[in-house]
């Protein structure tokens, strides 16, 4: 007989591998693992509402992930669980000023946690600030600087702007112009109001283009006669009454008294003067006031009356007169 050896048979002690989802669902099975073999981890990667998985560590309190999804893993020689580190998501979020200046720095929202807007609100020359909106289209706000935002996802908050409407338009002409019918010019100046209205583009008319035509403001006689110019902005309009007379027949009378009776009148009133010419009044001889007579005045019996008060005699008082 001859001397026999036995040897030990030995088995690697097996260990069980645990993945914590650690608040979140859908970790790996567990996985039975002998001590000290090495082989990748699970590729199943779990989900957490509001978080990026970052990846697996030993502490369920771990900010940074030693292991990731289908690392080489060494078996300890002990039941081991792996917790799935979590980052919150946060979203940026973008102002527009949507044609405007000043719009906010952009801000960033966390998920699940509501954001304080910026107070911070933006300017356009002729609009005023409504709050934001997520459509550069919109015409009604959704948000208000200073306001609550509650959404999670990325965007971009869009300005939304109200227009300033025009509330009135007036002239630097208010009473009737005259001008000579030579071709020369009359320069009428209009106003907006307020003076930061959104659109305060002029429109001018006139409502006889035989006698005068206008633009930007600028009167040019064509014809003797009368057209009233009209200038409109934003649905308000002013407008002033444009006389055109010819020039050149212009002649001038001293002040005098003219009676009312034919016979009574000065020797120095014009014998010319007929029925429908058209006056001009000259106050005292020394500055002109251009009008056509209405009914307190006019010409009657070939003759033109002005009526004056204070006076005995039924007469009418002329200033000096300038006709065509």
């Amino acid at each position: 007989a001859s001397d026999v050896t036995l040897y030990a048979v030995w088995l690697a002690n097996s260990y069980t591998l645990t993945y914590n989802a650690n608040g979140g669902s859908g970790g790996p099975a567990p996985e039975a693992r002998q001590q000290g073999t090495t082989s990748p981890l699970s590729t199943t990667v779990p989900t957490r509402e509001g978080y990026e998985f970052r990846g697996w560590a030993t502490s369920s309190t771990a900010t940074t992930a030693q292991y990731q999804p289908g690392d080489n893993y060494t078996m300890p020689a002990a039941n081991t669980t792996l917790y799935a580190v979590w980052e919150i998501k946060t979203y940026k979020i973008t102002f527009n000023a949507n044609g405007g200046t000043g719009a906010p720095d952009p801000q960033t929202k966390t998920h699940g946690v509501n954001l304080t807007l910026s107070s911070k609100a933006p300017t356009k020359n002729g609009y005023i600030f409504d709050g934001w909106a997520t459509s550069s289209t919109a015409t009604t706000a959704q948000y208000q600087p200073g306001g609550t935002y509650t959404a999670n996802a990325n965007a971009t908050l869009y300005a939304v702007w109200k227009t300033i409407e025009v509330t009135g338009i007036t002239l630097n002409k208010t009473t009737d112009q005259w001008i000579p019918n030579n071709g020369s010019t009359l320069t009428i100046t209009a106003t907006v109001s307020p003076s930061n209205a959104t659109n305060k583009t002029v429109t001018w008319t006139s409502s006889n283009t035989s006698v005068a035509t206008v633009s930007g403001g600028i009167v040019t006689a064509k014809g003797a006669g009368v057209t009233t110019i009209t200038a409109t902005a934003g649905g308000k309009s002013a407008s002033v009454k444009v006389y055109v007379y010819n020039a050149e027949y212009i002649r001038e009378v001293y002040t005098q008294y003219v009676y009312k009776e034919p016979d009574k009148n000065s020797d120095h009133m014009p014998s010319d003067i007929k029925y429908g010419d058209k006056v001009i009044l000259k106050t005292e001889v020394t500055s002109y006031h251009k009008i056509l007579y209405s009914t307190n005045s006019g010409i009657v019996n070939g003759y033109i009356w002005i009526s004056a008060t204070g006076e005995n005699r039924d007469r009418y008082k002329t200033y000096g007169f300038d006709w065509t």
